[in-house]
């Protein structure tokens, strides 16, 4: 089991009335072998991030603009952004052929805006500009001349321009009279840098390789015991099940299986390929962290067992929320505002009430004194922990070999 550290860069995009969404920014210089990361594993790095640190807290309720190179444009790099708020921004160097073409018809059919630049090899191409809702101008070199030229040669199109690298401020009325509508670039605001944690390829391959073995008659219950004894990857299944499926209102899930529903088994898979597709960085190891966090799910899950049955996978979910800042080093508030929970998940899982939420407290408390159980009764916690441990320890076992 191993966490990397993140990091994302974002930078507004503006409209004269406010402020329209967040470009997305690849933050990093090498990969963990020295080596510069490919366009692809850029593509990768930022999307792992994006959700990773979670889209509330990254750019909460507004629009998204990623890059996008060849093989997020030909489906090879699965793109998992909400499609409904996401503009893909064709990358300048990409090749555009008859695959890309397809490609890119097919996310936006699937509710993706595609933006390509003005002067690349996309805006060439006829039948990327028909399918494209936004032209990108890059205004800080060109002269006042070269950006009436580019204005008129979309005049015919229906495309909204996008006035890339604006540097002066005084610039910005000249380019909205011009027929300007997005606007991004130094006069308006600098590029920030938010930081968070995310499970490392290294710690995906056992889930993965099951991944690539799944036909359409997936074992769930095998998938759902596999997610249990990783927390990390259950958090971020957990996260695609609150990012929602295209159409579809959010739905808050109550527990490791009803996320697994929620997201898709299709939608998982692609998540794995995304983790891996993206350039290593640096792993922190942290079995005893792992362990803490196993034994806390599985004992709150023992202990719901012999009361509520019904309620014994909320409680498990519920125990290893409730230790994921040991694991991520992120507060749990911050963890919380990620994910879109039952009211009954969260109180458990992060501190509201509820004879859940007791025993959350109770086995959390125990843990950290070795006699405090709170409204537990003590022997009852000391059997569940008995009956845990050995469990705890052959799936950290297993997940550091």
């Amino acid at each position: 089991m191993g966490f990397s550290d993140v990091i994302v860069g974002r930078q507004g995009v503006h409209r004269t009335s406010g402020l329209a969404g967040y470009e997305l920014l690849f933050r990093s210089n090498v990969t963990a072998s020295g080596q510069a990361p490919t366009a692809d594993q850029r593509t990768a790095a930022v999307m792992v991030a994006a959700v990773s640190i979670g889209l509330e807290r990254l750019v909460s309720d507004h629009g998204i603009f990623c890059a996008a190179d060849r093989a997020v444009l030909t489906g090879e790099v699965p793109m998992l952004l909400p499609p409904e708020r996401t503009v893909l921004s064709v990358a300048g160097g990409a090749r555009v052929d008859d695959e890309v073409v397809a490609g890119c018809r097919e996310l936006v059919r699937r509710g993706f805006t595609l933006a390509v630049s003005h002067d690349s090899p996309a805006a060439d191409a006829p039948e990327l500009l028909e399918l494209a809702d936004i032209v990108r101008v890059d205004t800080a070199l060109a002269s006042s001349s070269a950006v009436t030229d580019a204005v008129s040669a979309y005049e015919e199109h229906k495309v909204t321009l996008l006035a890339d690298r604006v540097a002066n401020r005084t610039d910005l009325p000249l380019l909205a009279d011009a027929g300007f509508e997005l606007f991004q670039g130094f006069a308006l605001d600098r590029p920030t840098v938010v930081a968070g944690k995310a499970v490392s390829p290294g710690s995906v391959r056992n889930l993965s390789a099951l991944a690539g073995l799944m036909g359409s008659d997936v074992d769930f219950e095998e998938l759902e015991a596999l997610l249990r004894r990783d927390p990390a990857l259950a958090y971020h299944v957990m996260q695609l099940a609150s990012l929602g499926r295209p159409g579809e209102t959010r739905v808050a899930v109550d527990s490791i299986r009803t996320a697994l529903v929620r997201a898709g088994v299709r939608r998982v898979k692609n998540w794995l390929a995304v983790l891996l597709a993206r350039p290593s960085g640096r792993e922190t190891e942290c079995y005893d962290q792992l362990v803490t966090v196993l034994l806390r799910a599985r004992a709150c899950e023992q202990i719901t067992q012999s009361r509520s049955p019904g309620s014994a996978g909320m409680a498990f979910a519920a125990g290893m929320l409730s230790g994921l800042d040991i694991l991520l080093e992120t507060p749990l508030d911050e963890i919380a505002a990620t994910l879109e929970l039952t009211p009954e998940l969260h109180d458990a899982a992060f501190g509201g009430g509820g004879e859940l939420s007791d025993i959350v407290r109770g086995v959390t408390a125990y843990q950290l004194t070795g006699a405090d159980t709170g409204h537990l009764p003590r022997d009852q916690v000391e059997d569940a922990f008995a009956s845990a441990f050995p469990w705890a320890f052959d799936c950290a076992d297993a997940a550091v070999r």
